[in-house]
Formats: structure tokens, C-alpha cells, sequence
């Protein structure tokens, strides 16, 4: 995990305070308790950060382009385009990432429409309609959040943060599920003693475990097709019928062969040097490379 939320946090309390966006949250919610009105305050604080945040970083590598093109930016694609050639313009498109993650899509184009919405003595960006350039305006409230927050946010990637996990203890619990069109349901989970202390922190360590050494290790087809059976029976216990035995049997295995650059019929798959890849979805992580 990394804290993306740390950066905003005495920005928020400030534009909480503010007499503008008070001011705004009761004109707009007239019949709301109080409670409704202070989670109203909060969430509309961190919408406006996280979006000024994002117009900053529009501001910083494509000054020239709608707001909406944001949306663009935080899919994550270096397209091949002037503005993104640069490494620093795409060092800070990654940061930005991390910070905006729950603003990618239309997420953003949802929440960029109500900052426009906003009054304008909140803002720090005059902008009338999502599609026009956006443009610096002052602000009383935190007049220079540009410069101390929103920039130098943008300069670090956000730290790793220790997570804390509340494990479930020995005894019933219930799981809630539920499927596409129908209700949820709840279905009870037996947990032992023994499996309850297998766990025994609920802190996940953030400390490298990875070492230099990386064998290479085998594995033959055979062994395959033996641990697809194993797999079918085991599922078959508990009513789950697979055929995965039959569905490897049926794949022909070819192996890269480098003196003629070309693959060749064998039977067993040799890994060596692999390592754990991050990427976009449809760019080939799957594949196997042998070094």
C-alpha cells in the first residue's frame, strides 16, 4: 500500500473551515442534519484537492488542453505524443496516478463536473464547461496551496504505508456474497483454532524478501498432466467436475529453439530467470521469457 491521502489532509481541514464552502454546503442542503452536512463538507474538500491536483498536472505537461483530457493522462498509456516524450512530464503523470486513483475514467469527468459547479471563491481554476482549457484564478482560501501543495505533490512518488488487518479469530463468521441480479447472501465460515494462529501479526511487512538468487527449475509435461489430475480430483470432492487433465493433454507444447529461431516439439518447460512484471492489461505479462 502507499498513503495517497496524506498530501491533502491540512488542505481539506482548511477548505473545511472555510466560511465559502460552508456556506455553499448549507445553501445546497437546506434540510439536512448536521451530520449530512459535515460529511457533505468533507467529501466536497477532498473532491476539490484531488481534482485542482489533477489540473495541475494538466497544467504542467499539456497547458494548452481541455480538462477533460485528465481522464487521458491517469489511463497510464505514454502516447506518442510531444507532451509526453518528455520524462519528466511523465514522471509526474505517474505520481499523479497513485494520488488519483479512485478519479480515473469517468470518475474524473464526474467529479471535474462538480468542481465546476462550485463557486468560484473556493476554486483556484476558473472553468465553465469540462471540454475548455482551465485557468488559474486566486483564492482567499489557501491562496498558495498551488505552489506548496499541489506541486511538490507531484514532484515524490507517495510512500509505502504499513497497512494494519483485523484477522478473523477462531468461531463462526459469515461471509456476505452476492451475485449480479440477486440478493446477498450470507454463508457461514467454520474457522478453527489451528488455521486462527497460522497469523499470528496483522501487520503486513513492506520488507524485501526477493533475493539475487534465482534458479532455474524444470518441469516436464508429464508432471504437468500428473498435477491437472490432482487438481480434478481434488475439486471433484467437493462436487466440481473440471477437465483440466483433458484440456492440457490437448495442448501441444512447443519450446523456443534459438540456433534455428524457431519452436520445436519437447516435453519439458525449463524457467530461469523469471521476474514478477507489472503492467497494463493486454501487454503480454503472461508470457514466458526464458533469459
Amino acid at each position: 500500500m502507499r498513503d495517497t491521502i496524506s498530501w491533502r489532509k491540512d488542505l481539506c481541514k482548511k477548505l473545511r473551515r472555510s466560511d465559502e464552502l460552508q456556506q455553499h454546503i448549507v445553501s445546497s442542503l437546506v434540510n439536512a442534519d448536521t451530520k449530512v452536512q459535515q460529511r457533505e463538507l468533507k467529501r466536497l474538500a477532498q473532491l476539490i484537492a484531488d481534482v485542482e491536483l489533477g489540473l495541475t498536472l494538466l497544467k504542467e505537461v499539456a497547458p494548452e488542453e481541455p480538462a477533460t483530457s485528465v481522464e487521458a493522462l491517469l489511463k497510464g498509456y505514454r502516447f506518442p505524443v510531444e507532451q509526453l516524450q518528455s520524462d519528466r512530464n511523465w514522471q509526474l503523470i505517474q505520481n499523479a496516478r497513485f494520488y488519483l486513483i479512485k478519479r480515473k475514467g469517468r470518475q474524473w469527468l464526474r467529479v471535474l463536473q462538480e468542481y465546476i459547479n462550485l463557486p468560484e471563491i473556493i476554486r483556484i481554476y476558473s472553468l465553465e464547461e469540462a471540454r475548455n482549457v482551465p485557468q488559474s484564478i486566486p483564492s482567499s482560501t489557501y491562496p498558495t496551496r498551488l505552489e506548496k501543495i499541489y506541486l511538490p505533490t507531484l514532484l515524490k512518488t507517495p510512500q509505502h504505508r504499513q497497512r494494519k488487518i483485523k484477522l478473523a479469530d477462531e468461531g463462526r463468521w459469515y461471509a456476505k456474497i452476492s451475485q449480479k441480479g440477486n440478493s446477498p447472501v450470507e454463508v457461514p465460515i467454520d474457522i478453527p483454532k489451528e488455521v486462527a494462529n497460522i497469523a499470528p501479526s496483522s501487520v503486513v511487512s513492506l520488507h524485501r524478501t526477493r533475493t539475487k538468487q534465482n534458479p532455474q527449475c524444470s518441469v516436464t509435461r508429464e508432471e504437468l498432466i500428473l498435477a491437472a489430475q490432482e487438481m480434478d480430483d481434488k475439486l471433484s470432492q467437493f462436487g466440481q467436475q473440471e477437465n483440466y487433465r483433458n484440456r492440457l493433454e490437448n495442448i501441444l507444447f512447443q519450446l523456443y529453439d534459438a540456433e534455428s529461431d524457431n519452436f520445436q516439439h519437447g516435453d519439458q518447460l525449463t524457467l530461469e530467470g523469471l521476474i514478477h512484471i507489472v503492467g497494463l492489461l493486454n501487454v503480454g505479462k503472461s508470457t514466458c521469457w526464458k533469459f
